[in-house]
């Protein structure tokens, strides 16, 4: 396999490939609502905490990425920590989804989240119909932790990772 990078998000280059994806079939099934997707990608999170995935030099994916206080944790029923980076990511190359490349991207992601933070756990969360991003996932190092039920995805699994 092809080296797998993660670059920093720029939106000046990559607002317009990131719209593209968040409308396109297989990502608008999981993290719906495109538009509001791409104003907080634009507007509201830090480029610090979005990033491109690479693949054969070419943008394939994105990963963004926060910190979760102890009482965000607590109301989806993640209970006793103190923090944890909340992931989310997709693959917009569909033809691309399957072939290991989410699950490089988690794990260069982990490794610089155990570098860069304090926190003691990264946590992601899929909806119980996701077997691709749930697989992916747990190869990276996630585990599932337990189901919640969330408003716009129906019932979905919490998985955690240890930064420490």
């Amino acid at each position: 396999m092809s080296k797998i990078n993660l670059a920093p998000f720029d939106p000046a280059i990559h607002a317009e490939l990131l719209r593209q994806w968040l409308y396109r079939p297989h990502v608008l099934e999981w993290w719906g609502n495109p538009e509001g997707n791409f104003q907080e990608a634009i507007q509201v999170l830090p480029t610090t905490q979005q990033a491109m995935i690479i693949f054969d030099n070419q943008p394939v994916g994105y990963l963004r990425w926060e910190l979760w206080s102890a009482s965000q944790l607590e109301e989806i029923g993640l209970s006793g920590v103190s923090s944890s980076i909340d992931i989310d990511i997709f693959i917009g190359e569909r033809s691309l989804i399957g072939q290991g490349i989410g699950t490089a991207a988690l794990r260069s992601l982990l490794s610089l989240l155990a570098a860069t933070t304090t926190a003691p756990v990264a946590s992601i969360c899929a909806s119980i119909n996701n077997e691709i991003a749930l697989r992916a996932y747990e190869k990276a190092g996630f585990q599932r932790i337990h189901q919640y039920p969330d408003v716009e995805s129906g019932l979905c699994w919490l998985l955690t990772a240890p930064l420490r």
